[in-house]
């Protein structure tokens, strides 16, 4: 070592100086447990013990290039900025966390010294120095590897998640990471490629959402099952509905409210005893913004008696339909 090592402060210019001898703060370490050691600052994750074997800078290369560890062949020989990451400043003899293996002497980097190419940088853990030597002289290795970016984490929220038909949900991508493109699965038949979509339920339903999302680390599916609960319209007679009592000859209201696309028009049907004895409107619109109305002249003739109803029905499909909760009478008419 006595032809190699060079104080780098006393020979470097002031540009190299500024590059490379720059304090490190110390870093926060996790043991993987497999022989390695994540660096929780720089993501980077380091052999965690050297085998101990001083190599010239050509076979420390292929050393880390060979290095199959933990499930991975991707290691290489760290570069001068890396390594000196793992100078612990407030230590010394050897300048390096206790959770590594420790010696107090020189690794190399696989960066090269600019102004000679017969140089390479090292890094001294006896003090956490900076120096150089000669690519045929011997230093210790330690390998670290960058892992590839993970998976980004799929995940979604829609509004509303109930409803009747037809339902109109509004979807927004809540996934975290890098993301190249996605792929909506409404669980109707229906997809998307958009981050926000929109997308309308037309059939009562229980349904399942997927949403994919790939990237440079791979792809990850969020699967919501029976997410979007869709039920059928609705139509409900608010009038008469609770004991009225209306006169034959005069004209009186009936009212309902709807929800979900209940059609466009209402068949009225009066009942007495539940039986059907007259259509009071065969074609009556539904209303509009979920609420209908229709202005019924009862004839003068209309039998006068209790127990009457009114049966509301969608002409787009009878199954849309309600009847009054409570009977009304009919009076006779004004004499």
């Amino acid at each position: 070592m006595q032809t190699r090592v060079k104080l780098l402060q006393a020979i470097c210019l002031a540009l190299l100086l500024a590059m490379v001898c720059v304090p490190v703060a110390k870093a926060g370490y996790v043991n993987n447990g497999d022989g390695t050691v994540t660096d929780t600052t720089t993501g980077l994750i380091w052999q965690q013990t050297d085998d101990g074997i001083k190599r010239t800078w050509k076979d420390a290369l292929a050393c880390c290039e060979q290095l199959s560890l933990a499930g991975h062949d991707d290691w290489r020989l760290p570069n001068v900025r890396e390594l000196e990451t793992l100078v612990a400043v407030d230590r010394s003899k050897p300048a390096i966390d206790p959770l590594f293996s420790r010696r107090s002497d020189y690794y190399w980097t696989g960066s090269t010294q600019t102004f000679s190419p017969d140089l390479a940088w090292t890094v001294d853990f006896q003090y956490g120095k900076v120096y150089w030597a000669g690519k045929t002289e011997s230093c210790y290795v330690r390998c670290l590897r960058t892992p590839s970016e993970p998976p980004p984490d799929a995940d979604f929220t829609g509004a509303p998640t109930a409803g009747t038909a037809s339902l109109k949900v509004l979807f927004a991508d809540k996934s975290t990471g890098t993301i190249d493109s996605r792929q909506w699965d409404f669980g109707d038949g229906g997809a998307s490629i958009n981050p926000n979509p929109s997308h309308t339920y037309t059939k009562p339903g229980n349904y399942t959402v997927r949403l994919t999302v790939n990237g440079p680390g791979g792809s990850n599916t969020e699967t919501k099952s029976d997410y979007i609960k869709v039920a059928d319209p609705t139509i409900t007679v608010t009038s008469p509905n609770d004991g009225q009592s209306w006169q034959a000859g005069s004209t009186q209201t009936i009212s309902w409210t709807y929800k979900g696309t209940a059609g466009t028009y209402v068949k009225i049907l009066l009942l007495k005893a539940g039986k059907t004895v007259a259509t009071v409107a065969a074609g009556a619109p539904i209303g509009t913004k979920g609420a209908g109305s229709y202005l019924w002249a009862i004839p003068s003739a209309q039998v006068a008696g209790k127990n009457y109803k009114v049966t509301i029905i969608s002409t787009k499909n009878y199954k849309y339909r309600d009847t009054s909760d409570g009977a009304f009478t009919i009076t006779k008419p004004s004499p």
